[in-house]
């Protein structure tokens, strides 16, 4: 949806209401209920079907927009004038990885003589050597739409190769007055200057499959980030490559923790030269800088989450834990996704006169992700697999709830996930790839 958003293009779903059979089975929408069956769909449908309110694409997941051009994630490139007779094409280049690479600036037109031509002018990515940094850094390259010389045209209407001077110049004309182009990624090399893949993953493989697999691999460490038309002031604003989206953005990852925890202990890292990691902005990488990113990278995993108060539990696979006894109220913070619900079990084992109890209190994903259970109401209690019924026995539940609200440990449990409503998924699957239980809290903890 993000791509056709971006440039546009409104999407519709369509929802039948049936959820059964092999023919026609479209059912999104729970009516009865008024809930989406799936919170991915859900979710998408939220943040791409609202209505556009730029269409820059700025606002758009994988866009780079600013004053000087719109990079669209297909290589596609709009411009906000005629592009005119030189462009500048910026770059992100992973120099752990390349430190050279090449593509084309590309159109695809209609003459006024009836004819579709395919036009590209090759450019090379590279770097230079920056010395305030000690490091390569990436430059821009300069086209000039007006040297037919390097022109690369091919004349689809005929299915010939362009060499006519006077065709040259009138295609030349037409790519300056266009205001969109096309971003392609052909080759790149690695950092002893050899191909990208090279021969042992290239051998056996056609022309075809070779330029797929070089321009994969360009794609890996080569980003075109802005493409400025001279007449327009050079905006800075510009993108990233997906390996230096993390900095980009602000935001850290487990990686960026690791590394600059090995950077601080003199062990060996990756090449870190663009990393942000100054983050209280004293001039060095020091002991509070990683800090500080830890406490980024844990806000930036709460973000959105409720906030619940009591004292925390640990969770570690089917237990939970208190330095507390549980008490009256157990809060569970639940997470699904890809279905309509879940749910499973508290349970504890305890002991009376000899006899081992299994006491457990079931509980329910909930559209609020927040699950209290009363810890003075079991919902189940067995002896020897068999149903201990609570009328007659008030007694023995009175003591078995006590004994469980003083427990410091319980057992966790996943029982079903249904996928629409009444539609469980079948046993053996991996409940906690749709349901799981993220924190737990106690409210009323006994000491």
């Amino acid at each position: 949806m993000q791509h056709t958003i971006a440039r546009g293009i409104t999407c519709c779903m369509w929802d039948n209401s049936n959820a059964e059979g092999d023919n026609e089975a479209y059912r999104f929408l729970d009516r009865t209920n008024k809930k989406f069956i799936y919170d991915s769909i859900a979710e998408a449908a939220e943040k791409y079907g609202a209505p556009r309110k730029s269409f820059s694409g700025s606002d758009v997941e994988g866009v780079v927009s600013n004053t000087n051009c719109t990079i669209y994630p297909d290589g596609k490139v709009m411009f906000p004038c005629e592009i005119g007779e030189k462009a500048e094409i910026y770059f992100d280049i992973d120099t752990t990885k390349s430190l050279c690479g090449g593509g084309a600036l590309c159109f695809n037109l209609n003459a006024p003589n009836g004819k579709s031509y395919w036009i590209g002018y090759p450019f090379r990515a590279g770097v230079e050597w920056n010395y305030e940094k000690n490091d390569n850094v990436p430059v821009p390259t300069l086209i000039d739409l007006t040297d037919t010389s390097i022109m690369n045209v091919n004349c689809w209407s005929e299915n010939r190769q362009v060499t006519d001077t006077e065709e040259l110049k009138m295609l030349s004309k037409l790519c300056h007055e266009s205001t969109s182009a096309e971003i392609q990624l052909w080759w790149s090399l690695n950092l002893n200057w050899g191909d990208r893949p090279d021969s042992s993953v290239t051998a056996g493989k056609t022309e075809e499959e070779v330029s797929a697999l070089k321009a994969a691999a360009c794609k890996e460490v080569i980003a075109v980030i802005n493409v400025r038309p001279m007449s327009l002031e050079l905006d800075t604003n510009m993108g990233h490559g997906s390996w230096n989206t993390s900095q980009a953005s602000g935001e850290y990852t487990i990686d960026d923790i690791n590394n600059l925890q090995n950077f601080l202990v003199n062990k060996s890292t990756p090449n870190l030269y663009d990393k942000d990691y100054d983050l209280n902005g004293d001039g060095v990488w020091n002991a509070f800088d990683l800090c500080i990113m830890k406490q980024k990278y844990i806000n930036k995993q709460n973000e959105g989450r409720p906030v619940i108060e009591g004292e925390a539990g640990v969770i570690t696979e089917n237990k939970i834990t208190f330095k507390s006894g549980i008490g009256s109220e157990l809060i569970l913070e639940v997470e699904k996704k890809d279905c309509v619900g879940g749910g499973g079990c508290i349970s504890f084992i305890e002991n009376i006169d000899d006899n081992e109890y299994w006491v457990a209190y079931e509980w329910q994903t909930n559209d609020s992700g927040v699950v209290k259970i009363d810890m003075t109401k079991p919902n189940q209690i067995t002896l020897n697999d068999v149903k201990v019924e609570q009328n007659g026995n008030e007694e023995l539940y009175k003591r078995l709830t006590e004994q469980c609200m003083n427990e410091k440990e319980a057992n966790l449990f996943y029982w079903w996930v249904a996928e629409s409503w009444g539609n469980n998924l079948p046993e053996g699957t991996d409940l906690t790839k749709y349901i799981k239980v993220r924190s737990v809290h106690i409210t009323s903890p006994i000491n």
